[in-house]
């Protein structure tokens, strides 16, 4: 185990909760994908690998749909929980060396940043992600974005996203830099921020914060699919 890595399990240790780990269903911020994210990935097929796969919940959800799945996450616990789903979650860190370690020398067909872009070097990791893909695999990130209402009335970046991230890009700045990384972006989808951000970023009851019309705001994530060129 790397430094890094050792340094990693220690932090988020300290942060997640001694509770057993659960997982998600159906939820646009957590575990498997909305209608809308599975109809971004349509027509893409093969071999995925989720960066920052947590329990498992899209690569299972990608399994489900056929695609040959697999995950990378940082944390074990969260890759025991999702190992002991019978799913292919190896751990480490989204790295050359931890690739080849797990996977060899395996292309992939799609390559998924869900919210997990923004805890690495993004130039590194898309660079990377280019090299693991077969020619005109794609790429597909859901992240959040720093030009979100939710920071409006002075929540921080930091306390949102954690001690680790390393950037947040606006929601324009991420797909041109997606499309200036070597590949083409070819789907776009904005997604509004919903009442339970509202309630936390504006400190805001949560009556309050559902009266508030949300997707008259400014988009909360963006879902960007490219394809590599």
């Amino acid at each position: 185990m790397t430094a890094q890595q050792t340094l990693l399990e220690k932090h988020y240790a300290k942060v997640t909760p001694q509770a057993p780990i659960h997982y998600f269903n159906g939820s646009e911020l957590n575990g498997q994908p909305s209608p809308q994210e599975r109809e971004m990935l349509r027509g893409v097929h093969g071999h995925a690998l989720d960066v920052g796969a947590g329990s498992g919940d899209f690569v299972g959800s990608l399994a489900s749909v056929g695609f040959k799945a697999s995950g990378l996450e940082a944390f074990d616990p969260h890759a025991e929980v999702a190992r002991g789903r019978g799913l292919d979650v190896r751990t480490g860190r989204f790295g050359a060396k931890t690739l080849q370690a797990a996977f060899g020398d395996q292309r992939f067909n799609l390559v998924s940043f869900r919210e997990s872009l923004c805890y690495l070097d993004v130039a590194e990791a898309l660079e990377l992600a280019r090299q693991r893909l077969v020619p005109a695999g794609f790429l597909y990130v859901k992240s959040c974005v720093a030009d979100s209402p939710y920071y409006w009335f002075g929540a921080e970046l930091r306390g949102r996203l954690g001690a680790w991230c390393t950037v947040c890009h606006t929601a324009e700045g991420l797909v041109g830099f997606i499309n200036s990384s070597g590949f083409e972006v070819v789907k776009v989808r904005r997604a509004s921020i919903n009442r339970y951000q509202i309630a936390k970023g504006w400190r805001l009851p949560l009556p309050l914060a559902c009266l508030v019309p949300t997707s008259l705001l400014p988009p909360d994530r963006v879902h960007v699919l490219a394809r590599k060129t």
